[in-house]
């Protein structure tokens, strides 16, 4: 019975960290080639795992950026009560090669810090 019950914690354990790192695109589906630079207004914030959302008014447009995952941006020191509505915010970013309005932040400032998420 105990072997039992260690082979399935084993597995699940397994299945556990195989979907989570299933579930994470990295940079692939992103075009580094047509990376550029919004300047809008900070429209709304998810601060939520496993990527924090931003969305942007910028150009009488809105976009939407994936930004890093919520520990590594308190580690960087962008911490969420930065990134108010309303707040003017600076954002590089790469398109999704597939999803239209999709970006992947490579850069925000926010109150004159620019924050990396590569790092």
């Amino acid at each position: 019975m105990r072997i039992i019950a260690i082979v399935l914690t084993a597995a699940f354990s397994c299945a556990a960290v195989s979907g989570a790192a299933w579930a994470h695109h990295g940079w692939a589906p992103y075009d580094a080639s047509k990376q550029r630079k919004f300047t809008g207004t900070i429209a709304d914030l998810k601060w939520e795992m496993p990527h924090v959302l931003l969305g942007v008014s910028s150009g009488g447009q809105r976009y939407e950026f994936q930004l890093t995952y919520p520990a590594r941006m308190i580690d960087r020191g962008l911490v969420q009560a930065s990134l108010t509505a309303g707040k003017t915010v600076t954002v590089e970013a790469q398109p999704n090669k597939e999803k239209a309005n999709d970006w992947q932040a490579v850069t925000v400032t926010v109150d004159g810090y620019e924050y990396s998420m590569l790092r």
